[in-house]
């Protein structure tokens, strides 16, 4: 799961489900209740809460985990970097980004030519350009910028 913001609803939902899991075992392996449901947790709260293999782990395999994600998102930030990630180095560094957006590399660095969309259309099939009201559903380039940016000089395409 990738978060770009953490709010309120995040951390009830992911410290929440922590939580709850150890709330459920206490409660599981309770001998009153473990005895009709499963009469061999009796006790395994206390034999894992009390084994350092266990804390151990807790932090150790998530952060084993996520170390290839992590280093997937440091080479593709490094070498590969988006519009928004360029605009926010400059506005990290207190620069101006009206710069990057007007740029013409800015716009041809973050969408596809017409011939590039159609290509890719064929490979995933009809649905992948999507719907009229779903433009600003990647938002690589708004479409508020592109209108801004469309030259109305030139004549209209037919749509052959």
């Amino acid at each position: 799961m990738e978060l770009d913001t953490w709010n309120w609803l995040c951390h009830v939902a992911i410290w929440g489900s922590i939580a709850s899991w150890f709330i459920f075992l206490l409660i599981y392996c309770i001998p009153d209740i473990a005895l009709y449901i499963a009469p061999d947790m009796i006790g395994q709260d206390r034999m894992l809460y009390s084994c350092a293999v266990f804390w151990i782990s807790l932090f150790i395999i998530p952060m084993i985990t996520l170390l290839a994600d992590f280093l997937y998102k440091i080479f593709k930030r490094t070498f590969f970097k988006t519009l928004m990630q360029d605009i926010q180095e400059v506005e990290a560094e207190h620069g101006d980004p009206s710069r990057l957006i007007k740029s013409d590399h800015a716009v041809h660095k973050q969408i596809w030519t017409r011939d590039e969309a159609f290509e890719d259309r064929k490979d995933r099939g009809a649905s992948a350009l999507g719907f009229a009201f779903s433009q600003e559903e990647d938002a690589r380039v708004g479409q508020a910028e592109l209108i801004r940016r469309y030259d109305t000089t030139l004549k209209k395409p037919r749509g052959d």
